[in-house]
């Protein structure tokens, strides 16, 4: 599985970080066999709709919750081809029926759904939920909700399968933690196997941005962009066969995802691994991490654990590049921090770029919480701007220390976002042809083929460096 993983995340990056689809989108408005006009019910359509339908809303707001239920197997639920829906919530759609609800303002609850290119706003919990396998939900902008945006949820007992979440937007929910209160995620999948979030953007949520839960097997995340959310950016939490390739994290100064007061004040974490207790087991093991570029953050990869064998087990972390973790000073900050008590067994680090160019320090192993067993952790042709210490492996074959010479190491700022681009490779660095072998990586970030003789970190010298934002994300920017 972790293969094909792999080769599927190779075919999406062949196409520059472009997000493929599982399933066709419709374009033709002779397919829809409904359309609801503004000031009709889009609900009324949903409830009598059986396999093969296809429910074209028409450009304007809808004030409604939706549910599709399992009658409604086999529908898709779309934007009419050119106009833009928004189902709006307005803080008190979905009413909450008992203290410990968390109802969505769209429930998929069948098999085989489409919806794609809908708004969903202020709902008073949730945005959308899904609950049963093999649907699709794409081109979404879920933002401005009380609780999380995007829920993908099974059970301890059934894990739905076949879930692809794609070029969507999820922005600035979980609302009720604004005024400092903790806990939820804006886009995450819970128990759930053989599924998918690609070409996605988390940005600015008021707890952990895109995550992989408990109990999760065999879940994808490719070419998503996730920064400024107020936990950790992209977390792998107690996961079995997670692959994590192609994302683009990063911190910038907006105060929603800085922590801590004084000189430990620093934003949250990039990249986080961790088993938490009271998690459903087995501790995580076969984590795939390649080609990822985290620039700005407290940490820009942490791995940590609160159970004993918790951590990276039979893992490879490969070809990514991690650029200035930073804080208000460097107090705290570390670029790679890696808790003494975590697992790292029959774990591979190689061909990583590791930056620290302003205060911080480039690598921790933290031995106040314990002594790591480093026999099978296999380090080796990592780049590092400064020799590595604090407890770091000593000796490294292939290892580099030099200045990485990248295109132009710039601070995440929320008024000018930085560009993948900006951390590739330039033909002085001292990265290229210096890697140990692909490990198995055949391209890079921007879907560019590895050399026989690879280069170092993400980016493999040359070829296409195109990447932008989607174009709806300034209307969607809250004010700081």
């Amino acid at each position: 599985m972790v293969l094909f993983l792999l080769l599927s995340a190779g075919t999406v990056l062949a196409e520059g970080n472009s997000a493929l689809s599982f399933a066709p989108a419709v374009f033709d408005t002779a397919a829809c066999t409904t359309v609801v006009e503004p000031g009709s019910s889009i609900q009324k359509a949903i409830s009598p709709a059986r396999s093969g339908a296809v429910i074209c809303v028409r450009g304007g707001v809808y004030v409604e919750a939706l549910k599709i239920a399992p009658v409604n197997t086999g529908i898709t639920l779309m934007a009419y081809p050119g106009e833009q829906p928004i189902i709006d919530g307005e803080y008190r759609l979905p009413a909450l029926k008992t203290k410990s609800g968390t109802p969505p303002l769209l429930a998929v609850n069948a098999s085989n759904v489409i919806v794609d290119g809908l708004e969903f706003r202020r709902s008073n919990v949730r945005g959308v939920t899904v609950s049963k396998g093999d649907v699709t939900l794409r081109n979404l902008v879920v933002r401005d909700s009380r609780s999380g945006g995007i829920v993908v949820n099974g059970t301890a007992s059934t894990h739905p399968r076949n879930i692809l979440v794609e070029n969507s937007i999820v922005a600035n929910n979980l609302l009720d933690n604004a005024s400092g209160a903790a806990g939820g995620s804006a886009l995450t999948f819970i128990e759930v196997e053989n599924s998918i979030a690609r070409g996605n953007v988390i940005y600015h949520n008021y707890g952990e941005g895109l995550v992989v839960g408990r109990g999760t097997r065999n879940v994808l995340l490719e070419g998503n962009t996730s920064f400024d959310n107020r936990g950790a950016n992209l977390y792998l939490l107690n996961t079995t066969n997670p692959t994590v390739s192609g994302n683009f994290v990063f911190c910038t100064e907006a105060p929603i995802s800085w922590r801590g007061s004084g000189s430990q004040y620093r934003p949250g974490p990039g990249l986080q691994v961790r088993d938490e207790k009271n998690k459903q087991p087995p501790t995580s093991t076969g984590q795939v991490i390649v080609n990822n570029i985290v620039v700005g953050c407290g940490s820009n990869f942490g791995v940590a654990t609160q159970v004993a064998g918790g951590g990276l087990n039979n893992a490879l972390v490969a070809h990514n590049t991690f650029v200035n973790a930073r804080g208000s000073t460097g107090e705290t900050v570390n670029n790679v921090e890696i808790a003494g008590n975590a697992s790292l067994q029959n774990t591979r680090f190689v061909n990583n770029v590791i930056v620290q160019t302003v205060p911080g320090t480039i690598t921790r192993i933290q031995y106040a919480v314990g002594t790591p067993n480093l026999s099978t952790f296999t380090v080796s042709n990592n780049l590092y701007s400064s020799a590595p210490g604090n407890g770091w492996v000593s000796t490294e074959p292939g290892r580099v220390v030099a200045d990485a010479r990248l295109v132009n190491v710039v601070p995440p700022l929320l008024a000018n976002l930085p560009t993948p681009a900006n951390f590739a490779l330039t033909a002085a660095s001292p990265a290229v042809n210096a890697g140990a072998g692909s490990a198995g990586i055949g391209q890079d970030f921007f879907g560019d083929t590895r050399a026989d003789a690879v280069d170092i970190g993400a980016d493999e010298l040359g070829g296409n460096t195109q990447f932008s934002f989607p174009a709806n994300m300034a209307a969607l920017a809250p004010v700081e």
